[in-house]
């Protein structure tokens, strides 16, 4: 006579239309936070800025947007592509993975003040 086979939620509509959306019940486990060296870090795009700036004493631009994927998006005004760089002086920003329609990894190099001040590198 019939039956439910399966149960779609508002969040999983909204989901398949515009990509997968942090809540408070998904976790952060997948979300890479590395420092490769004094001046690079491998980042999640999905990090919020300011818990980035808060942890690292960073000062990324805060707009109309809360995440380093928005930001990007915001000041490069499309998604880029793969390899892409984003520059913001002192930052640099090479994506280095992207899923339909989100950024999910990015390289952050950040420019050494010190070296430009004295000129030795």
């Amino acid at each position: 006579f019939g039956g439910t086979s399966g149960l779609v939620s508002v969040e999983d509509v909204v989901e398949q239309i515009f990509g997968e959306i942090q809540d408070e019940y998904d976790t952060t486990e997948d979300w890479t936070e590395r420092q490769l060296d004094e001046h690079t870090y491998m980042l999640s795009a999905r990090h919020e800025l300011d818990y980035l700036n808060e942890k690292y004493g960073w000062g990324l631009p805060e707009g109309d947007y809360d995440t380093v994927a928005g930001m990007l998006i915001h000041f490069y005004g499309d998604l880029p592509d793969e390899n892409e760089v984003v520059e913001m002086p002192p930052y640099s920003f090479q994506i280095v993975s992207v899923q339909d329609t989100r950024i999910e990894l990015v390289k952050l190099t950040i420019e050494d003040r010190r070296s430009e001040r004295t000129g030795h590198n």
